[in-house]
């Protein structure tokens, strides 16, 4: 698909010079991506949609961040090369590669990921990242990740909505995942500590892991998504590592995962105990993520408007069955 002329003159402006081609790439819901000839250059022109749920301009935290890691000579992403504020759309390189299977991921791949993540955290002690902002929804204590779930699960409940799925919706948040959340709360936050140290968080871009990657030549990843960039808990990028939907990790390569990042992290002498604490209370936001299908903004948002009544309520059913399995699952794992 090529691009409208509206796009063709805003690259024109970012190029200084009329693009040779520009082919539309990927169906993101955030952005609209091109792969854009221009010489013998090619670029990916990313176009940004409205600001994030909490207020976020996705075109600075994107295209600052990177240009901020690229600068201190972080590789493994795409290379940032300009940008347009009020037309909101950035080019970076052209990234050529293929998506990445997690159930296929090898202890390279694996390997590759850790050092991206140990790159990110030697850039703490830099003083001019500590003027960059958290992640999206980052929390540096476990209350705050508790206050974020009750707000979650309060969204979901205030949904007026009829049908059997928000009939089997309601059983589920009252029945198991209410009491789930009280107890898993509680737990944590008996045994949490103060706000976690400068110097023991890290930089993320939220959403870390394959499936928000390319295998470029020769093998090397390249990972993309860092409209949500910021500073993290570390604890939080581990579980959603391990936790994210789209990444069915082998048990060996999980294995690997957490001894990597424990070898990264553990100079922490608080990192064991808060990954126990908040390894369950982020399966819990995942079921609330997971569960987001029934939120009547989300299923405008998700351009569910042109599916029937039914077509939808087979995908909410099925996210609520994914949802339980993963509460279950969870329970079962605190129990052992």
């Amino acid at each position: 698909m090529s691009a409208p002329r509206e796009d063709m003159d805003a690259l024109h402006a970012l190029l200084g010079r009329p693009a040779d081609s520009a082919e539309r790439v990927g169906a993101g819901r955030n952005s609209r991506v091109y792969k854009v000839r221009c010489d013998e250059a090619e670029y990916a022109a990313k176009f940004y949609f409205k600001p994030t749920a909490d207020g976020r301009d996705r075109l600075q935290v994107e295209y600052s961040g990177l240009e901020f890691l690229w600068q201190r000579g972080v590789r493994s992403i795409a290379q940032p090369v300009r940008a347009d504020a009020g037309r909101q759309v950035a080019l970076y390189r052209f990234v050529h590669g293929e998506p990445v299977s997690s159930s296929d991921a090898s202890a390279g791949d694996i390997d590759q990921l850790l050092s991206f993540v140990a790159a990110l955290k030697a850039i703490e002690p830099d003083a001019q990242a500590r003027a960059l902002n958290p992640a999206a929804e980052a929390f540096f204590t476990v209350a705050g990740v508790v206050s974020n779930l009750h707000q979650r699960l309060a969204r979901l409940e205030a949904v007026d909505a009829q049908g059997a799925a928000y009939d089997a919706l309601r059983r589920f948040l009252s029945g198991q995942f209410k009491p789930a959340l009280q107890a898993l709360g509680e737990r944590a936050t008996a045994g949490s500590g103060s706000e976690l140290a400068w110097e023991y968080r890290t930089l993320s871009p939220s959403d870390v892991g394959f499936h928000n990657s390319l295998r470029a030549a020769g093998g090397r990843l390249v990972f993309l998504d860092f409209e949500y960039f910021g500073w993290d808990d570390p604890a939080k990028t581990i579980s959603d590592c391990l936790l994210h939907p789209m990444m069915r990790l082998a048990p060996e390569r999980k294995k690997q995962m957490v001894a990597g990042f424990d070898s990264i992290f553990g100079a922490d002498p608080g990192w064991s105990g808060r990954v126990r604490a908040l390894y369950p209370l982020f399966a819990l936001k995942w079921c609330m993520i997971m569960l987001n299908e029934f939120r009547l903004d989300q299923i405008e948002r998700r351009r569910y408007v042109d599916r029937n009544a039914e077509e939808i309520q087979v995908i909410q059913m099925h996210q609520l069955e994914a949802a339980r399995g993963l509460l279950e699952r969870t329970l079962r794992e605190q129990d052992a």
